[in-house]
């Protein structure tokens, strides 16, 4: 068969239905993974608890080993969850840390959306660069270690979308300072990210931000975590209303970024953690309370 790729580490693609056109991507999942690390950063600015969401690292996990110890037997949390009904499960929902109620916990869906972000159409180009294993020992090449890999080149441009629901204020500042340490440089993306590949950024002249809820003004932003909100002053963004939702574009857009990131850091951070370990206990409580003890 003849291969798709001639080198070694080829750049993911996808084939447009109803096209001829193959495009590079970069994949939703990849970019989640990410921001989930940056949201893990940014909380550790007060201390506050976040998990990975790796293998046993989540919340769902802490849940049942607490929980299991109270109750004096194992409990696991889709016991619990079959047993309750709605208005029980969001008092363990609201005990989850802020990057497993953003991102996703076993049995606890996510509340972000990352799309799968494609080239735009004639402004990508791509190119293969050649390595070679190096003998440490010796400082020479090492034998039978050539490689290619592809990769996309400066200033290539891709289009997706992110959504978010059900997001309170702090989540809001806490989404955008993930995507501006991603846009500011602080993490990157792909592979050979130590070898100066993987550096992103927004081109902010495409950016566009629309918020939809009840209450919306170009103004400010209503609380809706009332223990951990505050009504967010939004009035030097120069954004605009438009059919029930709020609409910021270019600069007004990353000024709203920025402002919400802001906010993360100098406010929500530390409130946060400050109702955090209250509402992680109240969970669970209502965890053995709702499977019993042994």
């Amino acid at each position: 068969d003849k291969p798709y790729s001639t080198v070694d580490l080829p750049v993911l693609r996808y084939s447009i239905a109803g096209t001829n056109k193959v495009v590079p991507v970069i994949p939703g999942s990849s970019l989640k993974g990410v921001l989930r690390t940056a949201s893990m950063l940014a909380c550790s600015h007060c201390g506050l608890t976040a998990h990975s969401g790796v293998r046993e690292d989540n919340c769902v996990n802490l849940l049942e080993s607490q929980a299991s110890n109270i109750a004096g037997r194992r409990v696991k949390f889709d016991e619990y969850r079959k047993k309750v009904f709605v208005d029980s499960l969001n008092t363990v929902v609201q005990g989850l840390c802020p990057t497993c109620l953003l991102y996703g916990t076993p049995s606890i869906s996510s509340r972000i959306f990352v799309g799968d972000f494609l080239a735009v159409e004639d402004k990508y180009s791509i190119s293969v660069k050649t390595g070679v294993g190096i003998n440490r020992r010796l400082g020479v090449a090492a034998r039978g270690v050539l490689y290619s890999v592809e990769y996309v080149e400066p200033n290539s441009q891709f289009k997706g979308a992110i959504t978010l629901l059900n997001t309170p204020n702090w989540m809001l500042s806490l989404f955008a300072a993930s995507l501006l340490a991603i846009h500011d440089g602080w993490l990157k993306i792909g592979g050979f990210k130590s070898r100066g590949m993987g550096r992103v950024r927004i081109v902010e002249d495409s950016l566009v931000v629309r918020l939809q809820g009840m209450g919306i003004s170009r103004d400010r932003l209503e609380p809706l975590d009332a223990d951990v909100d505050v009504v967010d002053d939004i009035s030097n963004c120069s954004c605009n209303v438009a059919d029930g939702a709020l609409v910021c574009q270019s600069g007004s857009a990353m000024a709203l970024l920025r402002k919400l990131a802001d906010r993360w850091y100098s406010l929500y951070c530390g409130r946060v953690k400050s109702v955090w370990e209250k509402r992680f206990q109240a969970a669970v409580k209502e965890v053995v309370g709702g499977v019993g003890s042994g």
